[in-house]
Order: structure tokens, then C-alpha cells, then sequence
């Protein structure tokens, strides 16, 4: 986090030049009283000194500047002037670029030297929108490839119109709601075949919505112990002493699950376990009384011993635990998938298709 002297002093400036700018906070550390406001102080808004640095703009380029914010209507261009599409010559390539603090994360956040000339930095500039018809979004954003790339050479986005959004935190607020959509609009005037892409291209049904977390998609691999002995917890070991293991592949990007479409699962799963602990329930149940039936033997005299140990073990480990398995189904049911579940695995305000 920048240090609160660098935001309200010149940092950046030459010494000489930093000792005769005075800020608001150079007059409160000279313990400077004033009944007005300075001009040059940049309180309430009044101009602010800062080091003067000179973006690097093209000759198809009209930039509106104001101080380190600036609106550059032109071309495609991520970088220097013969990057992008409109470095290449392509036509239909008008780009709008709005900027604030050119490379200001250089030099471990003091920003390029005063009067230096810099070109955009899709990963140094302080925050960015960026609207292009023609532009490799993913490319100039250093993006991770997505499910959507799966199977392509170039990335989904490659040379396709594009808006790119960047800053430490970004917010996207709906007061009354927020929609992210993929696919054709609904409404007519496009022909039989509906709304085109902005080269005139097909459109795909349901385009993919990823949420990526980190910038990162490639499978993680991970070592998994194998040939446990679940009710002693006992591993297997190899003749060289080591424990058993092998690598798993664990997809980084993975699909949400469909809330109502896994309550259903879930469901089903429930019914199939209640109906095997009800099964188990009723074996324990008809064993007891066949045990006990056959418990009655006095020329074996070692058999009504052996009812009498079987018959409460049936009773307390298998009929009990059965029954207590079927209860907590059903308190599980309740908690998770119920009518009212207060741990509901199903968003209320959030859905996905």
C-alpha cells in the first residue's frame, strides 16, 4: 500500500524541484497557518503538482489529456504504435482508451521518471477501460485461457470487438439488479438466423461465462495416498518402505453445479442410502428374531451363550446405528435441501445457466 507521504508530497520530482512544491501537506509539516485555500495545493480540488509525464501517442490518435487522466480515440493499440491491429493497417479497428496513471506501478510504484515519455502498459497503467472493434482482448489483458479456448489455436476473443476493464478493485453495481449475459439478443431485425458477432460472424447458442479466480487455468496436480485401510486407517507401503501414492490431475477450471439439478441428485443419492440403511435395518431386525428363535438348544448348550452375546450387538450396533442414520437423513434433508433449509445450497438471489 503506497505510504501516505508519497500520495500527498512530490514524490518523483528532483529534489531541488520536490523542496519548492508546496502542498497542503508540505504547509502542514512546516506548520505553515493560511486562512485560504493555496491554488496550487490541490485541496478542494485546485491544481496539484505532479510530475509531467508525456504519453506516447500515434499520428491516428486524438487524445484529450488532463493532467495523468486521458480519453485516446484511435486505433487498436495495446502498446507502442505498431502493436494491435491498428498497428498492423487493419480497417475497423477504432478503439476509445480511457486512462489514468501511466505505468504508475513502475519503479515499485514511484511511476516513470518526470518527462519521460511512456506508451500504454496494459499491466503498469493505474486503471483502464478500454473499448476496441477490432482487438485481442485476452491477449492484451494477459489472460489465462479459458473452456472457452479449449480445442483453438487463438484464444475465443481473438480478433473480436472488446471492452477491457482494469484497476486494483473494479465494481460493477446494479441497485436493482445485475444481469451477465452470453449469446443473441432478443429482438428482430437480424434475418432468420438472428443477431451476428461484429465481423458478421454466427454467434454461439450459450457463449461460456468464466469466473476465474487468480488468472490461472492449468490443472493442478496433486499426490493422492492410495489402498487405505478405512477402518484402521492402515496405508500399504511398497517393498522400499514408501507409502503408496500416485499424481491426481485436478482441473483448476471447473463448471458450477445447476442448484436445482443437484438438489435432485442429491435426492435421489438420500433415497438410495435411506433405503440401504432401511434394508440393513430390517436384516438386523429379522436376524434378531431368527437368532433368538434358534437360541433355544439344550442339548448345544453353547448356542443359547452365543444368542445371548449376538442378539444386544445386533440390537445396539446395527439396529440403533441404522436408525440413527436414517434420522440424521432426514435432518440433513431438512438442513440443506428442505423447504426451508437454513444452509439452502441453493442461492436465492444468484443463478447461472
Amino acid at each position: 500500500m503506497t505510504k501516505k507521504s508519497n500520495i500527498f508530497s512530490g514524490d518523483g520530482f528532483h529534489p531541488q524541484r520536490q523542496g519548492s512544491i508546496k502542498s497542503i501537506q508540505t504547509y502542514l509539516d512546516e506548520n505553515i497557518k493560511f486562512n485560504f485555500t493555496p491554488g496550487d495545493s490541490g485541496l478542494f480540488n485546485t491544481k496539484v503538482h505532479e510530475p509531467r509525464i508525456y504519453p506516447k501517442h500515434c499520428l491516428g490518435e486524438d487524445p484529450w489529456v488532463n493532467g495523468s487522466a486521458a480519453i485516446v480515440l484511435g486505433r487498436d493499440r495495446p502498446s507502442h504504435c505498431i502493436s494491435g491491429w491498428g498497428g498492423l493497417g487493419a480497417q475497423k479497428a477504432a478503439a476509445i482508451d480511457l486512462v489514468v496513471g501511466r505505468a504508475s506501478a513502475g519503479r515499485q510504484g514511484k511511476g516513470p521518471f518526470p518527462g519521460s515519455v511512456v506508451a500504454n502498459n496494459f499491466g503498469a497503467d493505474a486503471a483502464r477501460i478500454y473499448i476496441s472493434q477490432l482487438t485481442n482482448i485476452d491477449l492484451n489483458f494477459g489472460l489465462a485461457r479459458g473452456r472457452q479456448d479449449k480445442g483453438k489455436p487463438l484464444a475465443a476473443s481473438f480478433a473480436r470487438s472488446g471492452i477491457g476493464i482494469k484497476a486494483d478493485h473494479v465494481r460493477v453495481i446494479g441497485r436493482e439488479g445485475i444481469k451477465i449475459v452470453t449469446g443473441k439478443a432478443q429482438f428482430k431485425g437480424f434475418g432468420r438466423k438472428g443477431e451476428t458477432n461484429s465481423r458478421g460472424g454466427e454467434i454461439p447458442v450459450a457463449g461460456k461465462i468464466e469466473l476465474i479466480a487468480g488468472n490461472n487455468t492449468e490443472p493442478a496436480k496433486h499426490t493422492k495416498y492410495v489402498d487405505a485401510d478405512e477402518s484402521t486407517l492402515q496405508f500399504d507401503y511398497l517393498p522400499s518402505g514408501k507409502m503408496k501414492t500416485e499424481i491426481e490431475t485436478v482441473q483448476t477450471l471447473q463448471p458450477i453445479p445447476m442448484g436445482y439439478n443437484l438438489v435432485d441428485a442429491l435426492e435421489e443419492l438420500v433415497d438410495m442410502i435411506d433405503a440401504i440403511a432401511g434394508a440393513l435395518n430390517n436384516f438386523a431386525a429379522i436376524q434378531t428374531i431368527h437368532n433368538t428363535i434358534i437360541g433355544i438348544d439344550p442339548i448345544r448348550p453353547w448356542v443359547p451363550s452365543a444368542t445371548g452375546t449376538t442378539c444386544p450387538q445386533l440390537i445396539d450396533k446395527v439396529i440403533n446405528s441404522a436408525w440413527q442414520t436414517r434420522t440424521n437423513i432426514k435432518l440433513w434433508r431438512f438442513n440443506y435441501i428442505g423447504p426451508l433449509p437454513y444452509k439452502n445450497i441453493c442461492s436465492t438471489n444468484c443463478s447461472v445457466t
